[in-house]
């Protein structure tokens, strides 16, 4: 095998690049049709259209689907593409070859270019950020590691060993320490539902290996906050920052409520809609503050405070406690709002509104 490696390198390779060089191209005597390639070093290359993840999963395929890993720094020879026969072929101009990279060159297969979790050039898994979910569990989404802080509970983190933004999931090795299933597989999909909110599934927790947690797809996403993660709902991650009662909603008096990040906008029936945009959040205390439309015809650019709360049964209700603030400070402390028995009082002199979906 040795012997090979020394033969492409000082006879191949350079012979390759005089051909492209002069313009040239290999006869179909010269194609290689094996199925398959000898690999040193590493697996195969990466599959189409996902991130494949672990070892080398790059190198040259010299006829077949997998490839081999030659060398470490990846080589650019010129600006056309070569098709060396097979499905795919060689592009050398505006993408480099890699000899054992994190890309590889296809030179009569049918492999392509993927992205691993690891090592120059991965693109960055897409939910990276801190979150709470609605268990009040805290959640570290990094590169390499998912970390789950129950409340009460120590730190658990699983480590991620392959990620697929295109298809929405990841699969991760347990903790060795989780108390449940120590170094066991997980698969976590994620979702993102009609108003933009994130939801997460650990639809499998317990696989023997990482195979058999990413074939589980058994994760629906049609409605994530009532159903399809096994018998159970799906789990929202909302950041620190982000208001948690986004959404679309009509209320009591079939008024409907557009509830962004950024803004409140009410149009009640037969007028035109009103914004209020949206200058302070605050979850923990379940209120916010924001200035009046300009347009408003009672209170224009004036401020208002918003609160929420949710009665026994969990439905919402707000509270519109203060609307003609003259400036945001004064909006903010308006403290009044009495969430006891939303249904009946505790908004001024009248109860609190009902918000459903």
């Amino acid at each position: 095998m040795s012997r090979l490696f020394s033969v492409l390198a000082r006879c191949a390779l350079p012979a390759l690049a005089l051909a492209v060089a002069q313009g040239c191209t290999p006869s179909d005597d010269d194609d290689d049709n094996n199925t398959s390639s000898s690999s040193s070093g590493g697996s195969s290359s990466s599959s189409s259209g996902s991130h494949s993840h672990g070892g080398s999963s790059s190198g040259m395929s010299m006829g077949g689907s997998s490839g081999m890993s030659m060398v470490s720094s990846g080589m650019s020879m010129g600006s056309s593409s070569m098709s060396m026969g097979g499905s795919s072929g060689m592009s050398m101009g505006s993408s480099s070859m890699s000899m054992g990279g994190s890309s590889s060159m296809s030179m009569g297969g049918s492999s392509s270019m993927g992205t691993s979790s690891s090592g120059p050039g991965r693109a960055m898994l897409s939910i990276n950020g801190s979150y709470t979910d609605n268990w009040n569990t805290a959640h570290t989404i990094a590169q390499d590691t998912w970390v789950m802080t129950f409340s009460g509970a120590s730190p658990t983190t699983f480590t991620i060993h392959e990620y697929h933004n295109d298809a929405d999931f990841l699969v991760a090795q347990n903790d060795p320490a989780d108390p449940y299933n120590p170094s066991m597989w997980s698969r976590i999909d994620w979702t993102y539902d009609a108003t933009g909110a994130l939801w997460y599934c650990q639809i499998v927790f317990n696989a023997a290996d990482q195979a058999t947690a990413a074939a589980n797809t058994s994760a629906v996403r049609t409605d994530p906050g009532a159903s399809g993660c096994g018998s159970f709902a799906w789990n929202r991650l909302a950041n620190p920052a982000d208001l948690e009662i986004i959404g679309s909603y009509v209320d009591n008096w079939a008024s409907t409520h557009a509830i962004a990040q950024n803004a409140w906008v009410m149009t009640f029936s037969g007028a035109s809609p009103t914004t209020f945009t949206i200058t302070q959040v605050h979850n923990n205390a379940e209120y916010l503050v924001a200035q009046n439309d300009p347009t408003d015809p009672y209170n224009p650019s004036k401020w208002s405070r918003f609160d929420w709360t949710y009665d026994a049964a969990g439905a919402l209700w707000y509270c519109q406690i203060i609307f003609d603030a003259a400036d945001e400070a004064t909006a903010a402390g308006t403290t009044t709002a009495v969430r006891t028995d939303p249904g009946m009082s505790g908004c001024g002199s009248f109860g609190w509104n009902n918000l459903t979906p």
